[in-house]
């Protein structure tokens, strides 16, 4: 760390470079309080590139076939469920198949009794 006197002889040099150079009082002050671009972030970015025909077409493919969810706070892309009209494969076959259908496709528990009351 710098002590007093150092750091005196260091603002006094600035001054003078700073005032010899025709500048005044607010180009001293971005001088010594502008922002450095010497992290590992540079300020200035590259502009994000747009993406191609293909590109879309595969995000919209992805979008349509795998949804994203959380397990233990983090993201997971799981298939999509399937939907016949709107609705799941089970329930879909629940509400519009027979008894005789679901008896011969080994799906009995979805063989609603019937009322005779």
């Amino acid at each position: 760390m710098l002590g007093a006197p150092e750091l005196t002889y260091l603002i006094d040099r600035s001054l003078h470079r700073v005032l010899a150079n025709g500048g005044g009082i607010p180009t001293l002050l971005t001088t010594f309080f502008a922002p450095k671009n010497d992290g590992p972030f540079p300020m200035s970015k590259k502009p994000k590139r747009k993406l191609t025909a293909a590109e879309k077409r595969a995000r919209r493919e992805r979008k349509k076939n795998f949804m994203t969810i959380f397990i233990n706070g983090k993201q997971k892309r799981v298939p999509r469920p399937k939907l016949i009209e709107g609705l799941p494969v089970h329930e879909f076959i629940a509400r519009n198949a027979d008894p005789i259908w679901l008896r011969q496709n080994g799906m009995r528990e979805y063989i609603m009794p019937e009322d005779d009351g």
